[in-house]
């Protein structure tokens, strides 16, 4: 408590009047300063919830079936992107004593409208003109959470794929590119792709399919993202749907080639995404950067 012995009677008044202002700034500070933290506290609340839908989503992705299949990587890496977005503002969120209300909500209100974007993406995604679909940024790297964990299984494969046994069976082999690090996983029907899928061997160029019937799809995301889709087959004829795609700003390209003849049955050299019947044994891939 100040000294107030010897002080005229009129600077005592004062002082007596100043001092409950002090205490109602000081009581006024700390209020602006719990709410502050109250307020930072939700927002890590809310970043917490986006990383939970974030896997849920995930998850999702993987059991959807038909053509959305082809478009659920760019769409899960874009979501992933966006939640790293908010984990760098997580880490850059510092406490400020000169945050107002106002700012608080200002604040809140930018990340329930980015929420909300996030959520009419998933339902409307397809809907964004190729134009400005660049400004979703997209990350070179291999996503190691979609990776698919195969391993040889050269004795089945050579049932298959050697011998005059199985003429209509489908058999292919990378001429460029591998299944060293893919994404490989059903494109209709649910089924594990781990065991369907007949590597040769530990070179992981030349594969089969258990059985023909079972569509799959094979993403090769450090070969620039391009798919591979085969479906639709014959037992009759032993024809079969190959489908292609590579990304629109991509320098990769895949293209594919049958036994008959040595031209490029299929390619996406002219076409972001483009479908052929085949109809020979083996199928031989190409993947490789232009130029």
């Amino acid at each position: 408590m100040p000294e107030t012995k010897g002080v005229p009677i009129e600077e005592m008044d004062e002082l007596h009047r100043k001092r409950p202002r002090r205490w109602a700034h000081r009581l006024l500070m700390q209020e602006l300063r719990m709410q502050e933290l109250r307020m930072q506290e939700l927002r890590m609340q809310e970043l917490r919830m986006q990383e939970l839908r974030m896997q849920e989503f995930r998850v999702r992705a993987t059991e959807r079936r038909g053509e959305a299949v082809l478009g659920n990587h760019d769409l899960v890496r874009w979501w992933e992107n966006s939640v790293d977005k908010f984990r760098l503002r997580k880490k850059a969120i510092q406490p400020s004593s000169k945050m107002t209300r106002a700012s608080t909500c200002a604040a809140n209100f930018g990340l329930l409208l980015v929420a909300l974007v996030l959520m009419l993406h998933s339902v409307v995604g397809k809907l964004i003109p190729r134009h400005v679909s660049h400004l979703f940024a997209r990350e070179d790297s291999i996503d190691q959470c979609f990776l698919t964990k195969l391993v040889p299984n050269e004795v089945e494969y050579k049932k298959r794929c050697e011998g005059e046994d199985h003429p209509y069976h489908p058999c292919f082999t990378h001429w460029s590119g591998d299944l060293t690090a893919v994404d490989a996983r059903p494109f209709l029907e649910p089924f594990d792709i781990t065991k369907e899928l007949m590597i040769k061997d530990n070179e992981m160029k030349d594969f089969t399919i258990d059985k023909p019937t079972d569509a799959f799809l094979i993403r090769y995301p450090n070969l620039g993202g391009v798919h591979l889709v085969y479906s639709n087959f014959d037992p009759k004829t032993g024809c079969k749907d190959i489908t292609l795609k590579r990304d629109d700003n991509s320098v990769w390209r895949i293209w594919v080639s049958d036994e008959d003849g040595n031209g490029r049955d299929i390619d996406t050299k002219n076409h972001a995404e483009t479908t052929k019947t085949l109809c020979s044994k083996w199928i031989h891939i190409h993947i490789k950067k232009d130029g």
